[in-house]
């Protein structure tokens, strides 16, 4: 396993605990006999280049296995029980992700070319679909004395309800694009199934596997589902405004995508007609150039879209701390969280 470094250590502890841990329960869920396959598969999880060379420098943040850990371990229990169902989860993240990236048609992910890019289409989707059913495995991998079968069946119950939800959000995500009427109540929605959904679910997990206290945890799962609004709130404002040597992505990214993300379905609430009309009319060109894309962020601004992402976002902070205050975390428990909390809102990548 990579030592976690100095740079890695600036970051929640939530983050970098335990992450060595579930990387081992990831590499030994990731396995194929296939050596083309697994090949593929070691290199979008960030362990080889695509020359089958080791690697660390395309791992993600991990926020999504870290929390499931950090749920149980804040409810009392042990972190080796929810380490499979961590994994798990990463590997659903993981599927969704060269998916998105193929319809999306994105060729660079975490500073690296896309799988597609390098593997193309029809190889990535298999891969894609590896990894799905990988994950559906890991509750099956838990010591079967230990968790009593009517648990193993609601584990497999969430995992699989929450890969419907990302389908889901992403289609609705696909389907909103071109479109300039979107609304908030129906991106809100479309952002709870497609980012939402995974992250509320890795803490339900994590609770569970840590406690019987249904209230205790139903409140961590509610958590979960406020700090996904949080993630994508943010990464929608980076989208926009983020930087591109933080991002690996230019500024405006969002907006040359043609992306309805928050900002613009905000500014086109709040625009006058004479600002709708130009921000419809380019986003109806082939291409979105330079020019334009300055000329959409001014028009954003002048709604105060930021403002309202930024005061959004630090709602869904707000609400994420409210729904645990009343359950009796292990002591550094509910620190943890106000740590990640801020790292959440104030995330430049």
């Amino acid at each position: 396993m990579a030592e976690i470094n100095q740079e890695e250590q600036q970051n929640p502890s939530i983050l970098w605990k335990h992450r060595n841990a579930i990387e081992e329960a990831l590499m030994s869920m990731v396995s194929s006999d296939d050596l083309n396959l697994k090949s593929m598969l070691r290199y979008h999880m960030g362990w080889e280049d695509q020359h089958g060379n080791s690697t660390v420098s395309g791992t993600g943040k991990g926020l999504r296995s870290s929390l499931c850990v950090y749920a149980c371990e804040a409810v009392g229990g042990t972190s080796s029980l929810s380490l499979s169902l961590a994994a798990s989860v990463e590997l659903i993240h993981n599927f969704s992700l060269i998916h998105d990236d193929i319809q999306d048609e994105d060729t660079e992910r975490r500073h690296r070319p896309t799988l597609w890019s390098i593997w193309g289409k029809p190889m990535a989707l298999q891969a894609g679909n590896v990894l799905r059913v990988l994950a559906d495995m890991g509750p099956q991998q838990l010591n079967q004395n230990e968790v009593e079968p009517d648990v193993l069946a609601s584990y497999s119950k969430i995992l699989t309800t929450a890969c419907l939800e990302i389908i889901e959000g992403q289609f609705l995500d696909l389907s909103f694009e071109g479109k300039t009427d979107i609304g908030i109540p129906k991106y809100i929605d479309m952002i709870t199934r497609k980012t939402g959904a995974l992250i509320r679910s890795a803490m339900h997990l994590g609770a569970i596997s840590g406690t019987k206290n249904p209230r205790d945890i139903e409140s961590l799962a509610n958590c979960g589902h406020y700090l996904g609004l949080l993630f994508q709130i943010r990464d929608d404002y980076l989208g926009i405004w983020g930087s591109d040597k933080e991002t690996g992505k230019p500024t405006g990214s969002d907006i040359i995508r043609k992306k309805n993300s928050l900002p613009l379905v905000y500014g086109l609430e709040r625009a006058d007609e004479p600002l709708k009309r130009r921000i419809r009319q380019i986003y109806s060109q082939v291409d979105i150039q330079s020019d334009d894309v300055d000329m959409v962020i001014g028009l954003l601004e002048d709604t105060k879209a930021p403002e309202y992402v930024n005061k959004l976002a630090l709602e869904n902070a707000n609400k994420a701390r409210k729904a645990i205050e009343h359950v009796s975390l292990i002591p550094g428990a509910y620190a943890d969280l106000e740590e990640l909390l801020d790292f959440l809102l104030n995330r430049q990548s």
